[in-house]
């Protein structure tokens, strides 16, 4: 059976609507390899639920694209700091993905960005959105609530005196995420091997570069 490939997907800008029909059918012909135990703390009972095949392809999908954007994110540290590939590492190499990018914003006060590339601060912006889902998908369990939606919270974790943080993450949600970030990727790829050129110059090798974005952030991740 062919393996889900969401970028070729985005690649061949193929619909939101399109993908995930293809993804359900595609999912609907594998055999069922179990069912899923989820602890409902409220209630305090073991509720009984098959497995979300849907959500965890997406989830794999989005892990694997911000991986890459922030292999892209280490690049271009690397680009514009102007220094070695070594020292780049040894700089970055206890950073988390939020500190990377205020390490390039606090460069860019020092060395400005060329003209050509302002497009990256609402790149660095909506990659700052992703990277918090991120982190809440990757190191908190997600959970099944009453009305069947998947949320993920820091709830369990999180200090008395920090923010409580829940994020709704559908595989819709997970599908703006990942295509999201495959454009922030294409942002710091243009910038690093591309030309001094506009954005608008840039895109007919890189059409990702002046869609717009599809996670939109919201006061409340909930609504």
């Amino acid at each position: 059976m062919r393996r889900y490939d969401v970028r070729a997907a985005l690649a061949e800008d193929y619909t939101r609507a399109r993908v995930r029909t293809w993804l359900v059918c595609e999912l609907a012909g594998r055999r069922r390899i179990g069912r899923l135990f989820l602890w409902q703390k409220q209630g305090a009972a073991i509720v009984e639920k098959e497995l979300d095949e849907e959500y965890w392809t997406m989830l794999g999908s989005f892990i694997e694209a911000f991986s890459q954007t922030e292999s892209g994110l280490f690049l271009y540290i690397h680009h514009h700091s102007e220094i070695s590939l070594e020292m780049a590492r040894l700089i970055t190499r206890s950073m988390k993905t939020s500190a990377m990018i205020t390490f390039i914003r606090d460069l860019s006060r020092i060395k400005p960005l060329p003209s050509w590339s302002s497009d990256l601060d609402p790149v660095l912006k909506q990659m700052s959105e992703i990277d918090a889902i991120r982190n809440s998908v990757v190191h908190n369990v997600s959970f099944v609530t009453t009305d069947e939606e998947r949320v993920s919270t820091n709830k369990l974790r999180r200090l008395p005196w920090k923010e409580e943080r829940i994020y709704r993450v559908s595989p819709d949600l997970l599908f703006d995420l990942t295509r999201d970030a495959y454009k922030v990727d294409a942002h710091f790829i243009s910038v690093i091997y591309g030309t001094p050129r506009p954005l608008k110059e840039r895109k007919p090798h890189m059409p990702l570069l002046t869609e717009e974005w599809l996670y939109k952030p919201r006061a409340n991740p909930l609504t």
